[in-house]
């Protein structure tokens, strides 16, 4: 088995008490399947090896240890993984986006996992979380690495939204070939040429109609 870092981004829910919130709370993960993700194909989480945290944690902002919003409990239920926590009223960073949560600003939250990855040669059926699940690779014994408010944007269709890999092994990154680098700056041109060329076509549909 490998080493991965993942992260379970979602849009959490939010107690009000008046205009500025003070609680959150969401599920993380909610035991099923995590379809494409990247070349590992279907994945999921064996929560059944999972540890939480057995105490609160920070909820920090943007993963800065020096920027505490407040803390949180993240909880396996077995079934989920569940986050539920407080906004700080003294530090700056929890005064800031509890009032932006206020306003209605789209931050998310990101829980960070360390897990090891069982890789199979083929989609392969397993129970797992108590239900039937094909998969190409389980990651087990994962733990808590961190958890952050992010600036995503969420999707409103799923609490969590999103499954970001960070590295595919816990060791020193390979720098990118010269090949490969030049390659990735031509694609970012012809994206930003393409979006050039939107914006002018959608000026000049503009102007027609005006007309």
């Amino acid at each position: 088995m490998n080493t991965q870092s993942i992260s379970l981004s979602f849009s959490p829910d939010i107690t009000n008490e008046g205009d500025v919130p003070r609680n959150f709370s969401g599920v993380a993960y909610s035991g099923g399947l995590i379809p494409g993700y990247g070349w590992l194909g279907d994945v999921a989480i064996d929560l059944s090896s999972m540890q939480a945290p057995n105490k609160p944690v920070f909820a920090l902002l943007n993963h800065d240890v020096e920027e505490r919003v407040g803390k949180c409990e993240v909880r396996n239920t077995s079934m989920a993984i569940e986050v539920a926590g407080t906004f700080s009223q003294v530090t700056e960073a929890g005064q800031s986006v509890a009032a932006e949560f206020g306003e209605g600003a789209p931050w998310e939250f990101s829980v960070g996992l360390n897990s090891e990855i069982e890789q199979f040669s083929k989609p392969t059926e397993i129970v797992l979380n108590g239900r039937s699940l094909t998969v190409n690779a389980v990651f087990r014994n994962a733990k808590v690495r961190e958890v952050s408010f992010v600036p995503a944007g969420a999707d409103p269709n799923t609490k969590a939204v999103a499954f970001e890999q960070q590295s595919l092994f816990n060791t020193t990154e390979l720098p990118m070939s010269e090949e490969l680098n030049t390659k990735l700056e031509s694609v970012n041109q012809l994206n930003a040429d393409l979006q050039l060329k939107l914006a002018a076509m959608q000026a000049d549909h503009a102007q027609v109609v005006e007309e």
